[in-house]
């Protein structure tokens, strides 16, 4: 059989249509063909060759001698995610279509407010869709305002905004001056696969909680306030 030969029509639709219907499972073609009411050999015949078109032409997959499945399609989806505290998340995806939850460690190198590209990964009976993040489209912020924590060899700051659920590493060249604990705004530079944490740098300090210039400075960084909203 060549490897783009197809199966006769009405065989090819309904073993696709039975296997897209049960397609948490595997079967054999004697499974497959009870199902469909095929009892003559002839028409057995017919259905094992149309198994092993549909596997040649990667509709299906034979996930045991003998026994196939169809072929999952991903289905991707766009829009923004939103974050828990517990690091999962939410991607809302708009007109009408339910949020997908994103369990944790399956938002990839996701940010708070960032428009991703998402895979449904699984879909249980009555239960809300689940997926993975596959990629970021565009980021909705890179710079954040947080607490500049100092160690020996590096810095990280932790944001003001609980739903930014990951600390910004910092090289310690890129601190700009800024001692321990003070309030600091941090720009996004990258987060490279594998790694736990995005890297950053420190554009601006802005001093120690509880002062009151600190406070006023962080606010208008936080919120991309002009200069003169204060007064």
């Amino acid at each position: 059989m060549s490897k783009n030969k197809k199966p006769k029509k009405f065989l090819f639709e309904e073993v696709l249509a039975f296997l897209q219907h049960n397609s948490e499972k595997s079967f054999n073609y004697k499974q497959i063909g009870a199902a469909m009411e095929i009892n003559l050999e002839s028409e057995r015949a017919q259905l094992i060759e149309t198994l092993q078109a549909l596997k040649q032409n990667d509709y299906v997959i034979e996930k045991e001698v003998g026994k196939f499945t169809i072929k999952q399609t991903k289905n991707y989806l766009t829009g923004s995610i939103d974050f828990t505290s517990q690091g999962t998340a939410f991607v809302v995806i708009g007109n009408g279509q339910d949020d997908v939850f994103i369990p944790f460690k399956k938002t990839k190198d996701a940010l708070q407010g960032d428009l991703v590209k998402i895979v449904i990964s699984s879909r249980g009976s009555g239960k809300r869709k689940e997926g993975e993040v596959v990629e970021v489209l565009q980021r909705a912020k890179t710079q954040f305002v947080g607490t500049l924590r100092m160690s020996q060899k590096f810095a990280f700051v932790i944001t003001d905004n609980h739903k930014i659920h990951v600390d910004f590493f910092v090289n310690l060249t890129r601190i700009k001056g800024a001692k321990d604990g003070q309030k600091v705004l941090v720009k996004f530079l990258e987060w490279k696969q594998g790694d736990q944490n995005p890297t950053g740098e420190v554009l601006e300090v802005f001093g120690f909680p509880g002062e009151h210039s600190t406070e006023i400075h962080a606010i208008m960084a936080e919120y991309g306030l002009p200069e003169h909203f204060f007064g």
